[in-house]
């Protein structure tokens, strides 16, 4: 039986995932920061070598979000400029 380690490494820092509370009553996952030693007081040293370990991390920006909302703006943006970049085009300097 594997058990669930609520830590991570990324680089040299330590984090815990933990629940937050939210005013709602809902609770969210986040990341925290967390001290080695204290990993180690509490699970002992050789519980920190199981630690999931990682090189670095990304912030993905919102960008990213695929609801019919924003794929339709985009779609509409992409529009306006095709058209835009047409009637530049027939120009004439």
């Amino acid at each position: 039986m594997s058990e669930k380690i609520p830590y991570l490494r990324v680089g040299t820092t330590y984090y815990k995932t933990i629940e937050k509370p939210l005013i709602s009553g809902d609770k969210i996952s986040i990341l925290v920061r967390w001290n080695r030693e204290t990993i180690i007081s509490d699970h002992g040293k050789v519980y920190v070598s199981k630690v999931p370990k990682y090189d670095g991390s990304v912030a993905s920006p919102l960008i990213y979000n695929t609801s019919k909302s924003f794929k339709d703006s985009t779609i509409l943006i992409m529009k306006s400029l095709t058209t835009l970049l047409k009637k530049i085009s027939a120009l004439k300097f």
